[in-house]
């Protein structure tokens, strides 16, 4: 065979094997992004299933937000009885005062502040009435607590006593009509 014979015979052969080479390498190239999308679905499915246990797990724990408001006799039955478990004096509280309700942003909750002072507590009666006031199944907790020291003339040996203001809030599940 001459060689002016055999080169449109190879050549054929190259270019199938060229364009061969070629399909192969774009097949390869699809295969690996491929493979790298349903690596990142896969992560994606496991974060979706680890929300939806967390949901379900959110959906079973009990609601921290009551559906009526506590009204004021309930309200001071609480206090004297968180008074009573801290063992305060009665003259020691001495300021009790229920705010208005006021709507949490655009939410379907209202939230009921409780201002409440109270006078020369040593740091455990104050542990223990705040503890006592929490009712998270009544949607009540203290939010905020304020301590200062109560002023003396002398310096005596007796406990460290403090002045309390504390906020007992109240959240209620109220939806808007609309």
């Amino acid at each position: 065979m001459s060689p002016q014979r055999t080169f449109p015979r190879i050549r054929g052969h190259m270019l199938f094997a060229l364009a061969s080479g070629i399909l192969l390498y774009m097949s390869l190239e699809q295969y690996r992004a491929a493979h790298a999308d349903a690596a990142t679905t896969l992560q994606r499915l496991e974060t979706c299933r680890r929300q939806s246990a967390e949901i379900k797990d959110m959906r079973e724990r009990p609601a921290f937000a009551a559906t009526a408001i506590e009204d004021v006799s309930a309200l001071t039955g609480r206090i004297a009885r968180a008074r009573r478990a801290a063992q305060i004096a009665e003259q020691s509280v001495d300021l009790v005062d229920p705010r208005s309700l006021v709507r949490l942003e655009d939410s379907s909750y209202l939230l009921r502040p409780v201002s409440i002072d109270l006078r020369g507590l040593r740091l455990p009666q104050v542990v223990q009435f705040a503890a006592a006031l929490s009712d998270l199944d009544a949607g009540m907790w203290v939010n905020q607590l304020r301590l200062s020291p109560v002023r003396r003339d002398s310096e005596e040996a007796e406990p460290e006593l403090w002045n309390v203001e504390l906020t007992l809030t109240q959240i209620v599940f109220s939806p808007t009509s609309e």
